[in-house]
């Protein structure tokens, strides 16, 4: 749920690391050129009749002066590794994700969805934390909290909160998708519940409509005051999961070129009801507001 801040380490020793996730290029500028006086990074290049390359690997010639290749990396092969990490981790979730289905598929059931989302919009956080609480045991908790193995990185080794509500959303290629429900703390410090709002933004191949009851994990802790968090989630649905709908939620990323080994894993949920349709991938860019 929380942003990560993301630090470019100075130049070492006269050697640049250039990190383009899909493929890292070292660019060595004490290579056997660079050592001579040519062909490292802002260097002269070699002269033709120098034995070896012109200009050390991942640099090219301009007006006679070594600089670093145009990057191929693009918003859209970042999504697309994403993608892959987020079914990779999604497929580890089996377990976590058929008991957030069952408390999912009581609070939605009949009088426990009417008096939920009636205490949702009264913004009365105890009284919706009362209806999940039938649906929810200390040993379902047990079993939720543990990050699976293999997510890489993540701030934290225990989903610390977890989030129920209901929302509505729709995807064409380009839609708008919002939820209000609680946050409920695993931890013992803090506030026990809380009241969070939530809009997203998605950019993709799929189509989900409806208005849904939502169930996530998250590795935040609750905060101890109001708190707005961005957030970039892949959402998969459809035949992909035998209906419903399900994402995988990492710190926003959403638009930029990065690093995919620095995007952090901070949570997944799934979501049901009337309406969802198939989505492939599909990256959400989200807005939280945790009151």
């Amino acid at each position: 749920m929380s942003t990560n801040t993301h630090k470019i380490t100075p130049l070492l020793a006269g050697a640049l690391l250039l990190t383009t996730f899909g493929s890292m290029q070292f660019i060595q500028t004490e290579s056997a050129q660079a050592l001579n006086g040519c062909g490292g990074l802002n260097q002269k290049a070699c002269k033709v009749t120098h034995p070896g390359p012109r200009c050390a690997k991942g640099l090219k010639v301009k007006e006679k002066i070594c600089i670093v290749k145009k990057s191929t990396v693009t918003v859209q092969s970042i999504d697309k590794i994403m993608r892959k990490r987020a079914w990779a981790i999604l497929k580890k979730t089996k377990a976590q994700r058929n008991i957030l289905k069952d408390i999912r598929k009581c609070v939605a059931n009949g009088s426990r969805r009417k008096a939920f989302k009636t205490a949702l919009d009264a913004k009365n956080p105890n009284a919706a934390y009362n209806v999940v609480s039938q649906c929810l045991s200390s040993g379902q908790v047990r079993v939720l909290r543990a990050v699976p193995r293999g997510a890489g990185q993540t701030k934290s080794k225990l989903f610390n909160t977890m989030t129920i509500g209901i929302g509505a959303g729709g995807v064409g290629g380009f839609g708008l998708g919002g939820s209000a429900g609680i946050v409920i703390n695993f931890n013992k410090a803090g506030s026990a519940v809380r009241f969070y709002t939530s809009g997203a933004t998605a950019k993709g191949l799929g189509l989900a409509l409806g208005a849904d009851v939502q169930v996530g994990l998250s590795t935040s802790r609750m905060p101890t005051g109001p708190k707005t968090e961005l957030g970039s989630s892949i959402v998969f649905g459809g035949k992909f999961l035998a209906g419903g709908s399900a994402s995988i939620d990492f710190n926003r990323y959403g638009g930029k070129i990065i690093n995919p080994q620095n995007i952090a894993f901070e949570g997944f949920g799934i979501a049901g009801g009337a309406g969802v349709g198939m989505e492939i991938g599909t990256r959400h860019n989200t807005k939280t507001k945790i009151w």
